[in-house]
């Protein structure tokens, strides 16, 4: 009786609520610099209905090459442009064509941003740099889905709500045979 007793107390134990991690999984803290007239990506890897988002800052010293000693960013105002293609749509890109992007910022040199995944696959995160200067892009990402946390519960779940059954029916089964 008691081993019934003790199995259910650690099944119990086992699915005991815990404090929810942050349902947002980093994917990437980015630093680069963008040459001028130029452009530069990160890709990351979605299942449709997962929620992105991100956050960013375009900033210049007003290099034109690495090692300029004359800066010239007292005059310009550093602006970039964002834009999220799907992989298709990248192609298109890398290939001088026209693309469709799934989001877009235009003359922006900060910006925060969210958007819901409307199919898996492989998504670009691509910053254009329209001045001649250097950019720097500081920025992070992360995105929702099927998090582990989900994941174990299913798992868990009903193997705890075995555990237990079993542990009260060899609890009563003690009892019938005494």
């Amino acid at each position: 009786m008691r081993a019934g007793y003790f199995l259910m107390l650690v099944v119990l134990v086992t699915i005991a609520p815990s404090p929810p991690p942050s349902v947002y999984e980093p994917l990437a803290v980015h630093g680069f610099t963008i040459d001028g007239l130029s452009w530069q990506y990160l890709s990351v890897v979605c299942d449709k209905n997962e929620l992105l988002r991100g956050s960013f800052e375009a900033t210049s010293d007003g290099s034109l090459y690495p090692g300029d000693e004359q800066k010239y960013d007292d005059w310009v105002p550093i602006r970039i442009d964002f834009t999220i293609l799907s992989a298709p749509e990248f192609a298109l890109l890398q290939a001088g064509d026209s693309s469709t992007p799934l989001f877009e910022m235009h003359d922006v040199s900060q910006g925060s941003w969210s958007l819901r995944i409307p199919e898996a696959g492989e998504w670009f995160l691509v910053y254009f740099n329209p001045t001649i200067y250097f950019v720097q892009i500081d920025g992070h990402t992360s995105r929702t889905g099927f998090s582990l946390l989900v994941a174990s519960l299913i798992v868990l779940l009903p193997l705890g709500a075995a555990l237990a059954l079993g542990g009260l029916l060899w609890s009563r089964r003690g009892r019938l045979i005494s």
